[in-house]
């Protein structure tokens, strides 16, 4: 294969391609939304049970799922409304922020492991390529994920975080909105994922070129080409597109 001396940038998935999702780590992370909440509330004078500040948590996370379908997001804002308005309650300003703050610190101090050779694999190619991630990041502040895993989030230069723009991946604007702050033609960047439905064959149906990331521990298989099971062999791949 021809090496394409246009490729410039590597745009990244983030859960699963660079840092682990484990469902008990997120878990936890509910636990803790519920109670920081709580806390608030109580801090407040306002008399709601942790039963109820966990049913509203959980019935937002219906409604997540539900705009997932439609690859839409809901941003944390929204979030704390939904949870609020499901607990009849008017939030005022003030109790807005502090609760918004309570909902994303679990992002902050429960953080998830790094996938193997994801902080290496990022310093060799940052000094290469434009870098870029695209996230779907459901209960958090993206912004907030960059002071939280900085190894590798400082060196990318553009981020795309569904939370901000209220689109998920694999809505076409993912992509190409992300490709247009980089100022760059779809042909000249790389998609990198774990998914290869909605992180590689959505990109490659835009134009972009994709390396689907078999991640080992999630034991997934799919024939999409190129593929790497490990993030050390990421370089010599990309030299190769």
């Amino acid at each position: 294969m021809e090496k394409n001396s246009h490729m410039l940038a590597v745009i990244f998935d983030l859960w699963d391609t660079l840092i682990y999702d484990l469902p008990d780590l997120e878990a936890q992370r509910g636990q803790e939304r519920a109670q920081n909440m709580h806390d608030v509330f109580g801090k407040h004078k306002m008399n709601i049970s942790m039963q109820d500040v966990i049913f509203a948590y959980q019935a937002v996370g219906s409604i997540i799922k539900e705009q997932a379908k439609q690859n839409k997001a809901l941003t944390i804002h929204e979030q704390v409304l939904l949870i609020c308005d499901t607990l009849r309650l008017k939030s005022e300003p003030g109790l807005q922020t502090e609760l918004e703050e309570g909902y994303n610190k679990p992002n902050l101090t429960c953080k998830s492991p790094f996938v193997p050779y994801a902080v290496d694999t990022i310093d060799i190619l940052y000094r290469k390529y434009k870098l870029a991630l695209i996230s779907n990041t459901e209960r958090s502040y993206g912004r907030s994920l960059i002071s939280a895993y900085p190894q590798i989030l400082s060196k990318m230069s553009v981020f795309y975080f569904s939370d901000e723009k209220k689109l998920r991946k694999p809505h076409p604007e993912t992509f190409l909105g992300t490709i247009k702050e980089l100022g760059l033609s779809p042909n000249q960047c790389v998609m990198v994922g774990d998914n290869p439905e909605t992180d590689c064959k959505a990109a490659v149906n835009l134009g972009l070129n994709a390396v689907y990331f078999c991640n080992p521990v999630l034991a997934q298989k799919s024939p999409f080409k190129p593929q790497i099971t490990s993030l050390a062999d990421l370089p010599k791949i990309l030299e190769k597109i």
